[in-house]
């Protein structure tokens, strides 16, 4: 026989269950936060700062950008990862390379950024390029390992920060250049020394490209195909050269968000991502608009880690 307080209890439990769904059909319930893991300007805010409006709209919530910079982004992932419930209110947009690669820099990491920080969407991506001072007389890629090989030893090329490195290692090896390398401590004097030629070979993106201008001649670039307005620039695919990932961009969220709220996400930021406006706004970012669904992403994210982290084993890095 169910007794009067097992009834209650049986009867509350399915009040709670209902109360529960409701919550979560209604998804979103409150303003959402849209946290950058870098400052104000960057290009992860900028492009968050594109999104925002159109998915705000089409959400019918208000969406608020709220930037944690610090230890290379650690800060803001770790707390959307660990800190915010997994309701689907809080996102945080990634530069893949830069998530990826924290496990390979990072002693002690408190959240795993494959399994606790999953993407619902791909964003974009832009191209890395490899280049030189314009005041070299090597146009071409070929035309540099040429001359790296008449001079073995004799020649440095740059890096900042671990990313840069690694993609830096992978190519260097990849040719078979005896090159030295020289590390420069911030994003400052390493693309000075770029444009001056203190060092004959580095990595820039897309946007740090233009600031370079005439300075810096492109070589070869990341990226199946030839992208605007590097058309003369060949890729590495063009190459036959191993496939290097370039720089691209998620939206994550805690992992075991409910289904309702990750659908109505991804429905809102793949809208988005279609308008004219979005699209011409990525493109002044020199960021072409590559929607991935969240298993493609999580599959990109996959990928781009085991790149970093077999780089890494060979040249020994460790992290710190």
């Amino acid at each position: 026989m169910i007794t009067a307080a097992r009834l209650f209890f049986t009867l509350l439990a399915g009040v709670v269950l209902v109360i529960s769904s409701a919550a979560a059909q209604n998804f979103p319930s409150k303003p959402i936060r849209f946290v950058v893991s870098q400052t104000p300007g960057t290009p992860p805010d900028v492009l968050a700062r594109i999104l925002v409006p159109e998915m705000s709209r089409f959400l019918g919530e208000a969406i608020i950008v709220e930037n944690k910079p610090g230890a290379g982004g650690i800060i803001a992932f770790e707390y959307v990862a660990k800190q915010v419930p997994a309701d689907g209110h809080t996102m945080v947009i990634v530069t893949v390379p830069g998530l990826a690669i924290l496990p390979l820099t990072v002693k002690n990491l408190r959240f795993d950024p494959l399994k606790d920080l999953p993407p619902f969407i791909g964003l974009g991506e832009g191209r890395y390029f490899f280049g030189t001072s314009s005041k070299y007389p090597w146009k071409t890629l070929a035309e540099l390992v040429s001359h790296v090989r008449a001079n073995p030893g004799k020649l440095n090329y740059a890096t900042t920060g671990a990313n840069i490195h690694l993609i830096s290692e992978a190519l260097v090896r990849d040719l078979g250049l005896n090159m030295t390398r020289i590390d420069y401590g911030n994003a400052g004097p390493y693309f000075q020394a770029l444009a001056s030629g203190e060092v004959q070979l580095g990595v820039a993106s897309g946007a740090f490209a233009v600031t370079l201008g005439e300075k810096f001649r492109l070589l070869v670039g990341t990226g199946d195909q030839r992208q605007a307005p590097y058309l003369d620039v060949p890729t590495f695919t063009e190459l036959g050269l191993p496939k290097i990932p370039g720089v691209s961009y998620t939206l994550n969220v805690p992992v075991g968000i409910p289904k309702v709220a990750l659908d109505a996400l991804y429905s809102a930021a793949s809208r988005t991502l279609q308008h004219s406006e979005v699209k011409a706004r990525f493109a002044k970012l020199h960021t072409e608009i590559a929607e991935q669904t969240p298993a493609a992403a999580a599959s990109n994210l996959a990928e781009v880690a085991k790149f970093y982290a077999d780089m890494a084993k060979k040249i020994g890095l460790q992290p710190e």
